[in-house]
């Protein structure tokens, strides 16, 4: 087990742990407090760990603490737990876990029960083998009592207890009772790689039927007895108060049952969701614009560049003499990036449905976050923690939105208004222009080369609105530095021995939220576009100095290498079309993990000039490999997403308004537009790393990189093309 899956508890500490606990199990940090409930009654299921139910009709459920939002994640879950079991893939069966301690983790100090920064599988997999081992450890001994022979001569294979010297079997479901009564093993023994049976392998994903057949329940699908719909507008302004509307006339509307406001916000719940939407559409608003009435794109920029050569340069790494080095070098290069803010756009608009009595609050919700949702709910309705339910639906699509908890506060204040259930919709046009944005990026990048063209030192100034100072200031640096601003920058794996990374924190009105990548993306772009432009003023090939600066790490040279076998690297393309090549190293939030990547792609340009991206091959170490089916097509995915933000994805502000408004002005990638992917996985060792992120940084700067190889012309910012 990786030690940092214990965090601060010590392998004895643990396991002493384990057997003092009066309840059950106790599962190492980050898992805080995990613990066993035994069985219920003398013949219905027995629960042998929080994560695990046997039933007398042989089903295993698993309890999924992580939310499922198509990224394949409960599948890969109950791989680990299942293989480690020894259970029968026939018989598993998957169901939300409750919203309690057994289920949190823990990344930088805060513990909770949440899906994000790809961290499910990662922080799951040590726990969840040790529970499955502690289970199967419980269920041998159990046979072993019964049958009167050592635990040693039994063996647990696919749900059953085995001893081969009298041919015996039994169940787990014929064991579990007795099973959930012995005390928990001290030190379970852990399957070795060679023993896998379920890890490493392409299993189909345990949401195909119900998603295929319509039974999946996104958010937006739950009905629950006399429940009442509604829609919301909120002031068009950031940072703007309604203070007036059309009540008269709109709460006369067919169906509408109340309007309730808050402070930025009108709900209009009616009987029926297109009444609520008609509704609020007719509302006219009165409004105090307030300070940011004239705020644009171009002020934002102006006070970017102003922060970038003020005073609050915060340094976020320094080796060796970056500034001696460019000052002796024989040629300075320099380039300014710009990236813009950008949406999530999921596909399935935030909602949330709500019930809320005097004394209980129950939600259905696609939420990332159900774990401080419930504390925050607690304490905004004076219920205790345990009055307040939270089912997690599956999420059609979330990237960081559906994290955020302040559809579900609408939801709840307009429940408890109308004293009924209230299913809130927001409509694409208030998801576009009220979105929790990923902040926008400026970097100024000066590279030093000597006389025969080798990179001697580099600087890099990132300025960007901090996310962590609106979403968390504790996780600040101590000097204020937010690691999100440099982050896949900071942290490149590039060999440099003069080097000076700086960030800056930049104030803004914008409202900022973890999108897919955080800053992994802006910065993968501009790095690799600048490795890039640095490989072309010292006349090397852009392969060969990315080898040369990653040579002391053969992961990453591997994944090179692989990549630019699969395309052909070198080789003489046919006239008219051109490869770029980007590398990016994925460190996971916290360092839990570490992702290798690399990409090229292939592009061209039409007679109309139209940009074709026809090929995009990538080579991908995430260390073990659950799911093989899973990673390949989360890599297939994150290509997607990212391209779709290089090519098409800003958002632009006039009059303290956000300008864009639906798929029309903020346009997603079309299926005609995508290129064909080659995924290679490269089995680098190790525990398992994450991939709902790992690949999306590098697709940007490859295909921008063929464009200047084709075409000549460096671009600079995104959206990629536009001018």
């Amino acid at each position: 087990m990786s030690s940092r899956l214990i965090s601060e508890v010590g392998r004895r500490r643990f396991l002493a742990s384990m057997a003092a606990s009066a309840s059950g199990l106790i599962i190492p940090m980050p898992m805080v407090h995990a613990q066993t409930s035994g069985a219920t009654s003398a013949s219905g299921p027995v629960l042998i760990t929080p994560w695990i139910r046997i039933g007398t009709d042989e089903t295993i459920t698993l309890y999924m603490s992580q939310a499922e939002m198509g990224q394949g994640t409960r599948t890969g879950v109950a791989q680990i737990l299942a293989d480690e079991l020894e259970a029968d893939w026939s018989r598993i069966r998957l169901e939300n876990a409750p919203v309690a301690a057994p289920y949190q983790i823990t990344i930088r100090g805060f513990s909770s029960q949440f899906t994000a920064a790809s961290s499910a599988i990662t922080l799951l997999y040590g726990p969840l083998r040790m529970a499955g081992a502690c289970a199967r450890a419980m269920l041998i001994e159990a046979a072993a009592s019964q049958w009167q022979v050592s635990r040693d001569q039994c063996q647990a294979r696919e749900g059953a207890v085995l001893h081969e010297a009298s041919g015996r079997r039994m169940s787990y479901g014929a064991l579990a009772q007795a099973a959930a009564a012995l005390p928990i093993p001290r030190e379970p023994v852990l399957k070795s790689p060679a023993q896998f049976r379920y890890i490493g392998k392409p299993i189909h994903r345990l949401d195909t039927q119900a998603k295929s057949t319509g039974k999946a329940q996104f958010g937006i699908d739950v009905r629950i007895p006399g429940m009442l719909n509604a829609a919301i507008r909120h002031c068009p302004v950031m940072g703007g108060k309604i203070v007036g509307y059309n009540e008269a006339s709109v709460k006369a509307m067919p169906g509408v049952r109340t309007v309730v406001q808050t402070e930025d916000a009108l709900i209009v719940v009616a009987n029926h969701y297109w009444q609520a939407r008609a509704a609020s559409q007719a509302l006219r608003l009165d409004i105090e614009p307030g300070p940011q009435a004239a705020t644009d794109s171009a002020a934002l920029w102006q006070a970017m560049e102003r922060a970038s050569t003020g005073t609050g340069i915060l340094v976020a790494r320094s080796e060796g003499d970056a500034s001696g080095a460019l000052k002796a070098a024989a040629k300075v290069i320099e380039a300014e990036y710009r990236l813009p803010y950008l949406a999530h756009a999921t596909l399935e608009p935030v909602n949330c449905t709500a019930e809320v009595t005097p004394d209980r609050c129950t939600i259905w919700a696609p939420t990332q976050s159900p774990g401080p949702l419930r504390m925050m709910l607690a304490g905004m309705l004076k219920l205790p923690l345990e009055a307040i339910t939270i089912h997690v639906t599956y999420i059609g699509g979330g990237f960081g939105r559906k994290g955020q908890p302040d559809f579900v506060i609408q939801a709840v204040l307009a429940s408890k208004a109308v004293r009924a259930p209230v299913k809130l919709i927001w409509s694409r046009e208030e998801d576009t222009a009220h979105d929790f944005y990923r902040p926008a990026f400026l970097g100024r990048y000066r590279a030093g080369l000597d006389a025969t063209g080798n990179l001697v030192g580099l600087t890099a100034r990132i300025a960007a609105p901090s996310l962590l100072a609106q979403r968390n200031p504790r996780w600040l640096r101590q000097d204020k530095l937010d690691e999100t601003t440099v982050e896949g920058t900071a942290d490149m794996p590039y060999g440099i021995s003069h080097l000076q990374v700086e960030g800056v924190n930049v104030e803004g009105p914008v409202r900022l939220g973890w999108l897919r990548s955080i800053g992994h993306g802006p910065n993968a772009f501009m790095l690799e576009s600048f490795i890039d432009e640095i490989a072309h003023a010292g006349g090397k090939d852009p392969l060969a100095l990315r080898r040369h600066l990653l040579k002391n790490d053969p992961r990453a040279l591997a994944v090179l290498d692989a990549v630019a076998r699969a395309a052909g690297w070198g080789k003489a393309m046919p006239k008219g079309r051109a490869l770029g090549i980007a590398y990016h190293m994925y460190v996971g939030r916290a360092d839990i993990y570490r992702t290798r990547s690399a990409q090229i792609a292939e592009v061209s340009f039409d007679d109309s000039g139209r940009l074709k991206v026809h090929d995009i091959h990538v080579a991908v170490d995430c260390g073990l490999v659950i799911n093989p089916r899973l990673v390949e097509a989360q890599v297939q995915g994150s290509i997607g997403w990212g391209l779709s933000s290089a090519l098409k994805g800003a958002i632009s502000f006039t009059g303290g308004r956000v300008a864009q408004s639906n798929f029309n002005d903020y346009p997603l990638l079309s299926l005609a537009e995508m290129p064909r992917i080659h995924v290679q996985l490269i089995e680098g060792g190790g525990e398992p790393g994450g991939m709902g992120e790992g690949t999306v940084p590098s697709t940007a700067p490859a295909v921008a990189n063929a464009i200047f190889a084709l075409t000549g012309r460096r671009l600079r910012s995104s959206p990629l093309l536009a001018s």
